[in-house]
């Protein structure tokens, strides 16, 4: 949070307050899929064209879409061909069973105080 200065208005987002709730928000999404065995018929299929939207109103080099270029398109997996073992697999892609914790502040370390020294200097 950026400190507050005379005349500088106050923030429009409380950042703290704004990540707990989403944190909250991926937990109640996350809790669909906890006890479900197989997640497969809620993934989405890939599909046939990837083609940007919007696309063919504004002017924008799109034949990356149009060329089948296997390094940049790996093949989308066959998901109606999973077996148990695999949709098992993929799952715990979609569900972590582990808390989010908030990251702690970064607090400066204060730098030491440095005494005074005399020094002499000469021109000789």
């Amino acid at each position: 949070m950026p400190p507050t200065l005379n005349g500088y208005p106050a923030p429009i987002l409380d950042y703290k307050k704004a990540r707990r709730r989403r944190v909250k928000h991926l937990e109640a999404q996350r809790q669909k899929f906890l006890h479900q065995d197989n997640i497969v018929p809620y993934l989405g299929r890939m599909p046939q064209d990837v083609t940007p939207f919007g696309s063919d109103r504004y002017l924008s080099e799109v034949t990356w879409a149009a060329t089948p270029n296997l390094d940049l398109f790996p093949p989308p997996l066959n998901l109606e061909a999973l077996d148990e073992a695999q949709a098992a697999a993929l799952r715990t892609w979609f569900v972590a069973h582990v808390n989010v914790k908030p990251r702690q502040p970064y607090r400066r370390k204060s730098k030491p105080k440095l005494e005074p020294v005399d020094i002499q200097l000469s021109l000789l």
